[in-house]
């Protein structure tokens, strides 16, 4: 597990892994919002999804998404405990490209990042949103917006209005 420090504390990362050798990227599982939580227990509840499926498939379009972005190259995977997003905070003041799952860390799910700008903020080079883009995407400034998650029945995309644009082929994720 690698650990680093930030604030004199050790902390670990929420999910890091390298592309190449030289280029490490951060992503950040993001928090839901009432509406994102009320679509995950009806996926469970009236689909039949199971936690495992879902995070699967989430996997499974981001990886995907990024790989679309980025030669290919090793990649190393480092999962640690928690939420905790203070080494990609340090890591983030880099020019080293971040891509953020879903939510950026440090961003509301509404209102997206802090607008004080004396607080340390995500600025992500891509976000792969979950499901469906959360309100705060609309601040997003990188390179490339993606949407994963095609498992989302078409009753579900009604009843949330979610308007999903259509998926190419079988891929598992689609540029916005």
């Amino acid at each position: 597990m690698y650990y680093s420090t930030y604030n004199n504390k050790i902390v670990a990362p929420t999910l890091l892994f390298c592309i190449d050798q030289s280029t490490w990227q951060v992503l950040f599982v993001g928090n839901s919002q009432t509406e994102a939580a009320a679509i995950d227990q009806e996926l469970f509840n009236e689909y039949g999804f199971s936690v495992d499926q879902l995070m699967e498939l989430a996997g499974l379009s981001s990886a995907q998404a990024i790989h679309s972005l980025y030669d290919k190259g090793n990649v190393l995977v480092i999962a640690g405990p928690g939420n905790n997003g203070g080494d990609g905070l340090a890591i983030s003041k880099s020019s080293i490209p971040i891509i953020s799952i879903d939510i950026p860390s440090g961003w509301d799910v509404e209102d997206g990042p802090p607008a004080d700008e004396s607080v340390p903020t995500l600025k992500p080079d891509a976000i792969i949103s979950l499901t469906a883009p959360k309100l705060c995407a609309k601040h997003f400034q990188g390179r490339a917006h993606f949407l994963g998650g095609r498992f989302v029945p078409p009753s579900l995309e009604r009843k949330y209005q979610l308007n999903i644009p259509v998926y190419e082929g079988s891929s598992g994720f689609l540029r916005l």
